[in-house]
């Protein structure tokens, strides 16, 4: 069972707040923080009769970073592709990558199918960054963006090394 402080609905609700800066919902970054204290301190399901091969499954992607902090999890960056191989419990999945395997949280999971090839986007007018999370772009720059479906005014991008979130009114499709 899973242990946690909250319940099962609280915990996915502020797990699912993550992603793209609010302004006008600062408390949204403060229960992302909470959300991600939780994860770190609730307990995965036992690993009782996994498979140790990758078995069919359903393709995620993971997109959110993700340290383990408990005995049969797993440790993943946000991009790393998985097979699902269990969903027995809604807050973690069983899932394999690159060779490992373990508990993660199904929250910090999207469908593969879901997600759209990255495109390029030019940075319309000058935009700093009010936040870690945020991707500060100078006007003319070119952004990859590689996620549109969280929110509809905020996407995730990438200039050169760096990677964010940035509002969509500063974007031009090339």
């Amino acid at each position: 069972a899973v242990v946690s402080t909250q319940s099962t609905g609280e915990a996915l609700a502020k797990v699912e707040e993550m992603a793209p800066p609010n302004r006008s919902n600062n408390h949204k970054r403060i229960s992302t923080r909470r959300a991600r204290r939780s994860m770190r301190t609730a307990r995965a399901p036992n690993a009782a009769n996994i498979p140790t091969a990758v078995p069919e499954g359903d393709d995620m992607v993971v997109q959110e970073d993700y340290t383990a902090s408990g005995v049969g999890q797993i440790t993943l960056k946000r991009g790393d592709e998985v097979v699902v191989s269990n969903k027995a419990n809604e807050e973690w999945w069983y899932v394999f990558c690159g060779g490992k395997q373990g508990w993660f949280p199904s929250a910090f999971l999207l469908d593969k199918s879901l997600i759209k090839e990255p495109e390029k986007f030019k940075v319309i007018a000058n935009y700093t960054a009010e936040s870690e999370q945020e991707l500060a772009a100078k006007k003319g720059e070119i952004v990859l963006i590689t996620d549109q479906t969280s929110n509809p005014e905020w996407w995730f991008g990438v200039i050169g090394g760096r990677e964010g979130w940035i509002p969509v009114s500063f974007l031009k499709k090339l």
